[in-house]
């Protein structure tokens, strides 16, 4: 990844601080009786960065092709596809939490993204219903589901997913996302001048800079002449362009020399993690910190941003998980650090199917010379383990021989 484009990174990440902030505007952690209030926040403000991360591109792709169907992860790169089936464990893992406790927001909305991650759109229209129920039927999960169920559809706006659009269009007419799809229905269905008058609404509202809007305007075009229209009756004009980096910018940026990159960056990052004390419950701002961190190659920086992380959700998986993977990769030498054994013995009470936090957590405690705990964890790691992997006779040789050093 270019220096340049952290810094694009870092100046859209600005902007989903201030709408966490319009959210959630109490930046302090909850006190006890507020907790189911605090995590129906934080999910909304999620359900939200979500969707608006991914509006632009998914506006594109099916304006062009309304009909074609997302590439199989089968026929990606082989390392981005690896990466994704680990969603497949944090999946097992979150139905294992939820029957433990089926009225948590919070896991049903992490459960529909999981899905949502492996393209697996109608189980993630299933789990934002649920998410959507226990939140109140908020306009930002309602329309995370009826964009699952037309992702299921390969661009196709099922009467479901219709019906919830316009009921979310009657709570929030200026909805960029149910206006959009709006649009889309109406056009699969011939309709062209309600397709116009949704896309017409939109364009109202859209920033002359932003990433959809040649797209957009096109698309107006387009319904315009088929409708017969002359083009100046039917283009609106759009929203003055907002702050951010626009071409100039982004040009300008690129004839800094390296020094002057690092240091523009240094001050975005820095900027970042001061919004972030400010308000320390925004974990996937902490997440984006520790990448920030080590695209500048700070290591200690970002696994500051870690250890904050674990500490303000304990409870999460996948935030565990990113921390034991962070010291396995940058900080080895922390590996048996109080830290990470707590981190690890913590997964392995979320989850005891973690193989390698189970070996780990043996090897400290042979370490420690409490052989018959290290061959508890790792007889336990064992039976995970497919015995025609090289771990696994390692494994065995040092479970036969465990009260070697």
């Amino acid at each position: 990844m270019s220096l340049l484009w952290v810094a694009i990174f870092l100046a859209s990440l600005t902007c989903w601080g201030l709408m966490w902030m319009c959210l959630c505007p109490a930046h302090r952690r909850p006190a006890q009786g507020q907790k189911k209030i605090w995590q129906r926040d934080f999910l909304l403000g999620m359900a939200l960065l979500v969707l608006l991360c991914g509006l632009a591109p998914g506006l594109y792709a099916l304006w062009g092709r309304p009909n074609y169907a997302d590439q199989p992860l089968a026929t990606r790169d082989p390392a981005l596809r690896q990466a994704f089936l680990d969603y497949e464990e944090q999946i097992r893992a979150l139905h294992r939490q939820i029957e433990q406790s089926p009225e948590d927001i919070v896991l049903w909305s992490d459960l529909a993204l999981s899905y949502a991650a492996l393209e697996r759109y109608g189980q993630a229209a299933q789990a934002f219903r649920e998410a959507a129920r226990l939140g109140g039927n908020h306009p930002a999960l309602r329309i995370a589901y009826a964009e699952s169920l037309i992702r299921a559809q390969d661009g196709l706006v099922s009467p479901q997913a219709e019906r919830i659009l316009y009921e979310v269009y009657a709570q929030e007419p200026d909805n960029i996302t149910a206006l959009f799809f709006l649009g889309q229905a109406a056009r699969q269905r011939g309709l062209l001048e309600d397709a116009l008058s949704h896309f017409q609404n939109l364009a109202r509202i859209t920033p002359e800079n932003a990433q959809w809007w040649p797209e957009l305007r096109q698309l107006i075009l387009q319904l315009a002449e088929e409708l017969n229209i002359a083009p100046e009756e039917a283009l609106p004009d759009p929203l003055p362009a907002r702050s951010g980096p626009n071409a100039a910018d982004i040009e300008a940026a690129a004839q800094l020399s390296l020094e002057e990159q690092q240091e523009m960056i240094a001050s975005m990052v820095d900027s970042l993690a001061q919004r972030l004390r400010d308000n320390p419950d925004d974990i996937m701002g902490w997440q984006r910190l520790a990448e920030s961190w080590l695209v500048l190659e700070e290591p200690e920086q970002a696994l500051a941003a870690w250890q904050e992380a674990v500490e303000l959700r304990p409870d999460s998986l996948s935030h565990l998980t990113g921390f034991s993977n962070f010291i396995l990769e940058y900080r080895p030498d922390l590996l048996f650090d109080p830290q990470h054994i707590t981190v690890l013995s913590r997964m392995v009470e979320l989850d005891s199917t973690q193989p390698r936090a189970l070996w780990l957590l043996g090897e400290y405690a042979r370490q420690e010379g409490r052989g018959a705990q290290a061959e508890i964890y790792w007889r336990q790691a064992l039976d995970l383990i497919d015995p025609q992997h090289p771990l696994y006779e390692q494994l065995r040789r040092r479970l036969n021989n465990i009260e070697e050093p």
